[in-house]
């Protein structure tokens, strides 16, 4: 061995191999496909993830908003969605104020659906239309000068995302989640 070969760190075994074998570029290109499926599907997962809390935000505002105003004023305040706005509806006779729900990255705005359902307190039940049932679809939820609100649950929907919300009527925030034992 000279000495050019031993200063570029070429070792006699290693002089008649130069580059990678087919199988070693099939496997690394397969790798490479596979990682980046896993990550395209994953950035399309957070930005629709992405949508869904842009319309939570603004829904939480919207609580937060109704609830202050209630409480300041002392008087009750309406909380609603307006579908032609695409916004929460803050109201209280003439005042108003709305919470623009804007999702931007589309070509045209995905369909955006707020239904709010009354809740009625446990084991109870309420006779509509000849059914017993323990909630009730309404289209606004009031929130009162004692710093309470309707019980009620939120279900947030766009594109397929949804998100269900537990109201507490007493303090206006989200309810924990029941669990066994």
């Amino acid at each position: 061995m000279n000495a050019v070969g031993q200063g570029m760190g070429i070792g006699v075994a290693d002089a008649g191999r130069r580059g990678l074998s087919l199988l070693e570029v099939i496997i690394t290109l397969g790798m490479i496909g596979a990682l980046s499926t896993v990550f395209v599907i994953n950035i399309d997962n957070m930005l629709r993830r992405g949508e869904l809390d842009t319309l939570e935000d603004q829904f939480w505002l919207a609580v937060r908003g109704a609830q202050e105003n209630a409480v300041y004023d002392r008087k009750p305040y309406i909380l609603s969605y307006s579908e032609d706005e695409r916004a929460f509806v803050v109201s209280s006779g003439e005042e108003r104020t709305t919470f623009q729900v804007i999702i931007e990255g589309f070509d045209e705005d995905p369909e955006i659906e707020v239904i709010f359902s009354e809740q009625y307190a446990e084991n109870s039940y309420k006779l509509i239309g000849g059914r017993l049932v323990t909630d009730n679809e309404v289209i606004q939820v009031g929130f009162y000068p004692d710093g309470t609100c309707s019980p009620f649950t939120a279900e947030l929907r766009i594109l397929d995302y949804t998100r269900i919300i537990n109201i507490d009527p007493w303090t206006g925030v989200e309810l924990a989640e029941r669990r066994e034992g």
